[in-house]
């Protein structure tokens, strides 16, 4: 608890901060879902985004499935063949 009037009100302006924080967090993840990742570098970065979320970033993990599921070449490099190759 804040024992006086000026601990308060930092602690007010911190939580205000969080939360402005938060919301442009969650603004730029609604972009980064709606970004295609054709490269590893991308992936990777959608990858970092989901792991730093608070929520798990839904979203942001769909959309990084379905970029991963659209790149042929990444897959291959990611889970190569088995056989006699």
């Amino acid at each position: 608890m804040c024992k006086t009037p000026a601990e308060a009100a930092e602690v007010a302006e911190a939580q205000a901060c969080s939360e402005r924080a938060d919301r442009n967090y969650s603004a730029m993840l609604i972009a980064a879902a709606k970004i295609k990742a054709t490269t590893a570098a991308g992936i990777y970065a959608k990858a970092m985004a989901v792991r730093a979320s608070k929520t798990g970033a839904a979203n942001v993990a769909m959309s990084l499935a379905q970029d991963l599921l659209d790149a042929p070449g990444l897959r291959a490099t990611l889970w190569p063949a088995e056989g006699g190759e």
